[in-house]
């Protein structure tokens, strides 16, 4: 599927930068609201702050829609269709 392989190269990217952990705990929170107390919980887990932890969890939102954005492109005609397919799928994964 094309979200799988969308998080497989996040995963690789992660691990190349040995972030793993991070983006293992992060990941599910990619497509859904953090419930409150949340990013505290994290950042004490993973020895940050909230605030840092909160920029991670942006920069892993918006890399997370590059890869998505460049694996769709590969699978539609045009641009119009492009963002129709983008909003389809981040509505699906976050059903």
């Amino acid at each position: 599927m094309l979200v799988d392989k969308v998080f497989e190269k996040l995963r690789q990217e992660y691990a190349a930068t040995n972030h793993s952990a991070l983006l293992a705990r992060l990941e599910s929170l990619l497509s859904q609201g953090v419930p409150a107390g949340r990013y505290q919980e994290l950042a004490a887990e993973f020895n940050m702050t909230v605030g840092a932890l909160k920029v991670a969890m942006h920069r892993l939102r918006r890399r997370f829609g590059e890869l998505l954005r460049r694996e769709v492109e590969h699978t539609v005609a045009d641009k119009a269709a492009l963002e129709d397919e983008i909003r389809y799928l981040l509505s699906a994964i976050s059903e």
